[in-house]
């Protein structure tokens, strides 16, 4: 399960949601990141799309890369970036 999630999070997961009070629990215990979100979606015809989008770590003298793990992850809902913070998350 943990490496599905870790192939997931590779590319970014996206989720289909219905309007509904919704809390969203990512824990990677090897990257040292526990990611909490709790969203209130107002009814409406179309579902809304979340998607968590890793923010990878890097060096000073180098990219960002997925090779030195996961910084945090960035919540967009329906394109739009919800909040960001710095730091893991």
């Amino acid at each position: 399960m943990l490496e599905l999630l870790r192939r997931l999070l590779f590319a970014g997961l996206a989720l289909e949601m219905m309007a509904a009070n919704h809390r969203v629990e990512i824990d990677l215990p090897e990257e040292s990141l526990a990611y909490k979100l709790d969203l209130t979606l107002p009814e409406r015809n179309a579902p809304y799309f979340l998607e968590l989008k890793p923010v990878y770590r890097r060096f000073v003298s180098q990219r960002p890369t997925f090779l030195h793990g996961v910084s945090r992850l960035e919540p967009f809902l329906d394109g739009v970036l919800l909040i960001h913070r710095k730091g893991n998350m």
